[in-house]
C-alpha cells in the first residue's frame, strides 16, 4: 500500500512538472512571437552613413536644380530615441536567451523562428546590440548542445542560406540580409564557403544595380570575405635559413657586378 501510494505521488509530480513546462512553453512562445515582430524587433539603433553622390557635371543649370531636389538627407534621428531603441533591443535579446536556459533543449523548437533575426543583430553597427546578440547565442548554445556558436551556424547553413537568398528578394525594404552574410562568413570556418558561394555569385553579379546604402552593406561583406579568406588560408612563412642564404648570395653577386 505504501509502494503504490508513493508511485502515485511520484506520478503526480511528474505530471505536474510536465503541465508546468507546457504552460512556460506557451507563454515563451507567445512572448517570442511578440518579441521578433517588426514593430518591436527592427528598431533603428545607429544613424545611416553619409554617403558622397559625385555631383554631375553638366552645362544646364536645370540639369544641377533637378539633382538638388533628387538627393534627400537620410532622416537622423535623436540621441535619445537610438538610445532607447538600444536599450530596448539588447533586454529583447537578453530575454531569449532566458527563455532558452528557462526550458533548456525544448527551445529547440523555437530555434528556427529566432535564429536569423538574432544572426541579423549580431551584425549590427551598434556594439552594445551586437555583443547582446552573441551573448544570446551562446546562451543558446548551451540550452541545445551546440559546442559553440560556429557549430549553430554550421548546423543550421542550409537554413540561413535559403533565408538570405529569400530576403535578398526583398532587400530593398528588410536590409537583414547583407547583416547575416555577413555574420555567417565572420563566425564560420572554411567550410561555410562552399554553401555560400552560389549566394554570393548570385548577390555580386548584380551588385551594380544596387543603390549606394545597399552597396555600402554589401561592401561591408566582401571586406568581411577577404578577412576571413586571409585567416582561414594564410600565406606561407618564408623559411629564414633560405631567406639569409637568399641575401648573401645576393650580397655576393652586388659585388662582383
Amino acid at each position: 500500500m505504501f509502494f503504490f501510494s508513493g508511485a502515485e505521488k511520484t506520478e503526480g509530480i511528474v505530471e505536474n512538472q510536465i503541465r508546468s513546462l507546457q504552460e512556460v512553453q506557451n507563454i515563451v512562445e507567445l512572448l517570442i512571437a511578440e518579441y521578433i515582430s517588426d514593430v518591436n524587433w527592427n528598431l533603428v539603433t545607429s544613424n545611416p552613413p553619409v554617403l558622397h553622390v559625385p555631383r554631375p557635371v553638366s552645362s544646364n543649370p536645370q540639369d544641377f536644380l533637378s539633382f538638388n531636389k533628387e538627393t534627400k538627407s537620410a532622416k537622423v534621428l535623436p540621441f535619445e530615441v537610438l538610445n532607447n531603441n538600444v536599450q530596448l533591443s539588447c533586454l529583447l535579446l537578453e530575454a531569449i536567451g532566458v527563455f532558452s536556459t528557462a526550458i533548456a533543449s525544448h527551445f529547440e523548437q523555437y530555434l528556427m523562428q529566432v535564429l536569423y533575426p538574432i544572426m541579423a543583430k549580431l551584425g549590427n553597427d551598434n556594439a552594445a546590440v551586437s555583443r547582446s546578440a552573441y551573448e544570446t547565442l551562446v546562451k543558446i548554445c548551451q540550452s541545445c548542445s551546440y559546442i559553440s556558436v560556429d557549430e549553430l551556424i554550421a548546423r543550421n547553413a542550409d537554413y540561413l542560406v535559403n533565408s538570405i537568398s529569400l530576403d535578398f528578394k526583398y532587400v530593398f525594404v528588410n536590409n537583414q540580409a547583407p547583416c547575416v552574410l555577413k555574420v555567417m562568413i565572420q563566425y564560420s570556418n572554411p567550410g561555410i564557403l562552399s554553401i555560400i558561394e552560389d549566394t554570393l555569385m548570385d548577390i555580386f553579379s548584380v551588385i551594380d544595380l544596387y543603390p549606394d546604402d545597399l552597396m555600402y552593406l554589401l561592401m561591408k561583406v566582401l571586406n568581411v570575405l577577404v578577412l576571413m579568406i586571409k585567416k582561414w588560408f594564410p600565406a606561407p612563412v618564408k623559411d629564414e635559413t633560405t631567406k639569409d642564404c637568399s641575401e648573401e648570395v645576393w650580397y655576393y653577386f652586388t659585388c662582383f657586378v
